[in-house]
């Protein structure tokens, strides 16, 4: 139903449809993208993968992200056929899928079924940082992974990662400069959001490509010295086999300090304290270790971060 819905305000007489943002960094709002935005997003995904009117194109995220609705109109304009699955973490792939949208948490459905590998010429995968054992476990599964950097303000990516690159690629006619934070600008001539300022944190190695480091809001500042969560998070990733994060808390000596967050209770607790005294580097080991119940996730399946 919230296929044919969309399809209805798609083909309205309004300029814009409306859309939520993800609600990652705070409260989801409600936003208008411009269709033309949106198509000239949708022709430049369609020519990098070389999409045409005999392709297929599905998501397995929700209709109300914008990774889904962009996959809806990249097959409006390709002029071909779009599957409209159902939200889920257990899913089966029985016919062939051109391009199919997915978030890191439907990734070790795919690991676990690398049959599926054969029936999917390319993933492109957002939403939230793919962790490097996905990352690993997807390309030695044969599926051909694309990472996707974009927000719901830019309809979507704006620049692809291809494999274990550790650069993400603009899209052409998309170029990125730093601003005093290191965070990324980004350069879009023809589209409405031409010079938004990210609060992405990034590394530039041209113009057009870049290495993503960390949020800017989520920079954790320890005596002087920035510690962005995303990059520990990464060293962690080997160690822990239970959903977790990194934040900030406040310390009296340093103004700030690293502290680990688990999913679970007392139980998860002493596993990841055990985890935390054996870690190889001291230096970025964090000091204080936490337990929630339960966390809080966005649509698309990026953790909510809980400042301490």
């Amino acid at each position: 139903m919230e296929y044919e819905e969309f399809l209805k305000q798609w083909s309205d007489d309004r300029e814009f449809v409306n859309v939520k943002t993800s609600g990652s960094t705070g409260t989801p709002k409600e936003i208008h993208l411009l269709k033309s935005d949106m198509i000239k997003s949708a022709e430049a995904t369609v020519r990098r993968f070389g999409l045409n009117a005999h392709s297929v194109i599905a998501s397995l995220l929700p209709m109300t992200s914008i990774a889904t609705r962009m996959a809806v109109v990249r097959s409006i304009v390709a002029g071909c056929r779009y599957v409209d699955m159902k939200p889920s973490n257990n899913f089966v792939i029985t016919e062939h899928i051109d391009l199919l949208s997915a978030g890191p948490t439907q990734a070790d459905c795919l690991i676990s079924n690398p049959e599926m590998a054969s029936l999917v010429s390319a993933i492109m995968m957002g939403g939230a940082p793919l962790s490097p054992e996905r990352r690993e476990a997807l390309l030695a599964c044969g599926y051909d992974l694309w990472e996707s950097y974009g927000m719901t303000e830019t309809c979507s990516n704006v620049a692809l990662r291809h494999g274990s690159d550790p650069l993400f690629t603009a899209n052409p006619g998309i170029s990125f400069s730093l601003d005093e934070r290191d965070c990324l600008i980004i350069h879009a001539p023809g589209y409405s959001f031409d010079g938004v300022v990210t609060n992405d944190v990034a590394a530039l190695a041209s113009p057009t490509s870049f290495c993503w480091l960390g949020r800017a809001d989520n920079v954790i500042n320890s005596g002087g010295v920035k510690m962005y969560p995303e990059q520990i998070e990464k060293m962690l990733a080997p160690y822990m086999d239970m959903p977790f994060y990194i934040t900030g808390v406040t310390d009296n000596k340093w103004g700030q300090a690293v502290a680990l967050v688990v999913e679970g209770s007392e139980i998860e607790l002493d596993m990841a304290r055990a985890i935390v005294d054996r870690l190889p580097d001291r230096k970025t080991a964090p000091k204080h270790i936490f337990a929630e119940e339960a966390f809080q996730y966005t649509s698309t399946g990026k953790i909510i971060r809980r400042r301490r």
